[in-house]
C-alpha cells in the first residue's frame, strides 16, 4: 500500500514527467526540499531522482509498446533531453535497447 506522500510524489511525476523537480514539488506541498527528500527516503528507501528515472523509463517502455513514435519523440515525451540519455537508462533497466524492446513487445503482441 502506498502512503499519501508516495502517491502525491508519483502523481506529480506522472503529470510533470518532462519537467519534474523536487524543488517545485516541495513548494507545491509546503515543504523544504530537504524535508521532502528526507520523507521520500524514509518512506521508499530511495530518492526523488530514483523515482523520476524509474517512471521515465517506464513511460518510454509504454510509448515504445503502444505507439509508432520515433525514438526522438519517445525520448522527448519521457522527459529525456536526448535519445542517448534514454538509451543509456533504458539499457540499465531492461538490459536491451529501446528498439529491441519494441521489436520483442510487438512480436509478442502479434503486431
Amino acid at each position: 500500500r502506498r502512503s499519501g506522500l508516495v502517491y502525491a510524489v508519483t502523481d506529480y511525476i506522472q503529470r510533470n514527467i518532462c519537467t519534474a523537480a523536487i524543488d517545485a514539488l516541495a513548494v507545491q506541498m509546503g515543504y523544504s526540499s530537504r524535508h521532502l527528500a528526507r520523507r521520500i527516503s524514509e518512506e521508499t528507501g530511495g530518492n526523488f531522482s530514483d523515482m523520476l528515472m524509474h517512471m521515465r523509463v517506464q513511460r518510454a517502455a509504454e510509448l515504445l509498446a503502444e505507439t509508432d513514435l520515433t525514438m526522438d519523440e519517445v525520448a522527448r515525451q519521457s522527459g529525456y533531453s536526448s535519445t542517448s540519455g534514454l538509451y543509456k537508462r533504458f539499457h540499465c533497466v531492461y538490459g536491451m535497447s529501446p528498439g529491441e524492446y519494441r521489436k520483442i513487445y510487438r512480436h509478442q503482441e502479434g503486431r
